[in-house]
């Protein structure tokens, strides 16, 4: 939600409330139909463990950890800007 927040002009994204947690099927839809996913799931062996997942089953997807803590909120909380942390990835190819 935090993502949201801070880049919601920039892009969209999605909160699915954990990593084990896969997309509905609309959501699945609108993934797939995306021209680039920026996947940033905790750090941790949960976001570790669920990478496989979203690697198989969308090609369009960039790994895309915060650079640094576990997760966008810890690294907001560190003082990273999401928005340019977002819009580097946008650019990453």
């Amino acid at each position: 939600m935090l993502v949201a927040q801070e880049t919601g002009d920039v892009c969209c994204s999605v909160a699915l409330g954990g990593a084990g947690k896969k997309p509905d099927k609309v959501i699945h839809q609108l993934l797939r139909s995306s021209p680039k996913i920026l996947l940033c799931l905790d750090y941790d062996d949960a976001g570790i463990k669920a990478y496989i997942f979203w690697k198989r089953n969308y090609l369009n997807l960039v790994a895309w950890p915060v650079p640094n803590g576990k997760s966008p909120e810890e690294a907001h909380r560190s003082g990273i800007d999401l928005r340019s942390w977002v819009r580097e990835g946008m650019r990453y190819e």
